[in-house]
């Protein structure tokens, strides 16, 4: 028997209806009304002291304490908002169809803030390990991290940086916990890919940022330039 596109959009319709994240509406991951909540909200702060900080670049007295110079997020996160409601539904109940809120997300972003992305050579996403990728089936980071690239033109890879060791969720632990928890967990398959070069690591959330710093860390010591990091909030 033969369906066509068409038809099978129906039946998924019909088999797992959607329904709008923040009033419930039937119909769309996002309705009309709802979707001006997610009017961009630039987050520039320092990644390790939190102090409001140009473009998101790391504050002079904390820099010693950073691998990357620069952090900025479209939003900020918080659990029960919409924000928070996107991204754990993406991410979690394997909902891969509400990622068009999010590219609507990074587009607005990229229109009105494009100039931090001035000097990227490269997007690299927050690698996932190959069991949690097999379980998820994709990697937010790296949907994420090709939405950028294609609204800035800025290259993008996600085979050079690797997870190595399969981590618990940092969701789980405290700051300690999270730094022993990301210590050695990634490696660099190619280098040459970003020797001398400005490489942006690209996540969903940084709360505490010690996996991005860790990502970084790996990449400045196989010859990048400079590391900057675009997440899609900040907690």
């Amino acid at each position: 028997m033969w369906f066509s596109w068409e038809g099978l959009k129906t039946v998924k319709e019909y088999l797992f209806p959607v329904f709008c994240l923040s009033c419930d509406a039937e119909g769309v991951w996002l309705c009309t009304d709802c979707s001006v909540q997610l009017e961009s909200e630039p987050q520039y702060y320092c990644a390790v002291c939190h102090a409001p900080a140009d473009n998101g670049r790391v504050c002079e007295g904390c820099r010693p304490q950073s691998y990357i110079s620069r952090h900025v997020a479209v939003n900020k996160y918080e659990e029960h908002g919409l924000v928070g409601t996107i991204i754990h539904t993406f991410k979690y109940q394997y909902a891969e169809d509400v990622f068009s809120v999010i590219e609507r997300m990074v587009e607005q972003f990229v229109h009105r803030e494009s100039s931090v992305f001035e000097g990227v050579d490269i997007l690299m996403p927050v690698p996932l390990h190959k069991k949690r990728f097999a379980e998820r089936g994709f990697n937010q980071a790296s949907l994420i991290g090709q939405c950028v690239s294609e609204k800035t033109g800025i290259m993008f890879s996600d085979q050079a940086l690797i997870r190595a060791r399969d981590t618990p969720h940092q969701a789980r632990l405290d700051r300690a916990g999270r730094l022993q928890n990301v210590a050695d967990a990634f490696l660099l398959k190619n280098p040459a890919l970003i020797a001398g070069k400005h490489v942006m690591l690209v996540d969903d959330v940084l709360t505490t940022g010690t996996t991005v710093q860790e990502c970084a860390r790996v990449l400045l010591e196989h010859g990048a330039r400079d590391v900057s990091a675009f997440t899609l909030a900040r907690g």
